[in-house]
């Protein structure tokens, strides 16, 4: 009886290792095909939707919706680049990315645009 038990101790044992092994590889190429997978990805499409286009701008939802609005737009020199696809808004990523470039002040930045948008931004308060 004792040497029956080894036996499927050590047969066991064995499944075991060789279970291991497997779930070891088949993790290992999981990995491996989700790193390339992110490497090897498309590049973004042009067109994105509101979530896409706060994370681009660093803007709120609300603060998107309220550039889009008519009256906003119309006092804008600069006004946000969208269309709607019904009623949603859409958004060009290169567009959004060349407005962000030419609207948001960076520190050290002596452009002509910069300065201006600061001073009119201290005369608001």
């Amino acid at each position: 009886m004792e040497a029956n038990s080894k036996t499927q101790f050590t047969f066991s044992l064995e499944l075991s290792e060789e279970i291991n092994q497997l779930l070891e590889k088949t993790i290992e190429e999981k990995v491996e095909s989700r790193i390339s997978g992110i490497l090897l990805k498309e590049p973004k499409r042009e067109d994105c939707n509101l979530s896409d286009a706060e994370e681009i701008t660093g803007l709120k939802r609300q603060t998107l919706y309220k550039l889009t609005m008519p009256r906003s737009r119309a006092e804008d020199k600069d006004p946000l680049p969208f269309y709607k696809s019904g009623k949603f808004l859409k958004f060009k990523r290169t567009e959004l990315q060349s407005w962000c470039e030419r609207r948001f002040v960076r520190p050290g930045d002596s452009s002509g645009v910069a300065l201006t948008l600061s001073k009119s931004a201290l005369r608001k308060r």
